[in-house]
């Protein structure tokens, strides 16, 4: 037969075991849910088509070369003639973000509800050269004013800068939350690409 202290030795012991299995599970259950909390990284969309020019006898060609991803813009400042292609190379693995077009829908909570807001970011080089932003959710009227602002005010802060560089004040066009998403948004461009 087990002494009084013997049997609360034991009950200590298996309170403690349950304690730290239910520990364990709450810590997982956190684990999933901030896993899916997570945004949706991005997808580059490349484009399919060239623009094309009428030749001579009518038939269709390009209208300039294409450029792969893998050549890049002969600047008269930085000519790569005289570079290795492992330094070529090195110079294009260093940039931030690889060149192309980013479309993705960010959605964020707004005091009229969710808003879902498609931001579309064109990168050469490091430097934004385009940008759009629209909503593709139903948002009441004051939401939708915000982001038409916002759409309207942001090329001009943005087109010809480094992506890595922007410095964007709290608010553009009036709208904290649609600034704070596309923040985020190339917060992600960068980390993922």
């Amino acid at each position: 037969m087990k002494s009084p202290k013997q049997n609360d030795d034991t009950m200590l012991t298996q309170r403690r075991s349950i304690i730290t299995f239910i520990t364990i599970i709450c810590l997982l259950a956190v684990s999933l849910v901030m896993a899916g909390c997570q945004s949706q990284q991005p997808t580059p969309v490349i484009p399919v088509t060239q623009p094309t020019q009428d030749n001579a006898n009518g038939a269709q060609q390009p209208a300039s070369p294409a450029v792969n991803d893998t050549q890049k813009k002969v600047d008269i400042a930085t000519d790569n003639t005289n570079k290795s292609s492992v330094q070529v190379q090195q110079e294009v693995i260093a940039n931030a973000v690889a060149d192309g077009m980013y479309a993705d829908n960010v959605s964020y909570f707004s005091p009229g509800g969710k808003n879902t807001v498609e931001f579309d970011i064109t990168v050469q080089n490091d430097v934004i050269t385009a940008v759009s932003a629209h909503a593709t959710s139903n948002v009441d009227g004051t939401s939708a004013r915000h982001i038409s602002s916002f759409a309207s005010a942001i090329p001009a802060l943005v087109v010809g800068q480094k992506i890595d560089a922007l410095n964007l004040p709290h608010q553009v066009g009036g709208s904290s939350l649609t600034t704070a998403a596309f923040k985020q948004e190339i917060s992600n461009l960068i980390a993922k690409y």
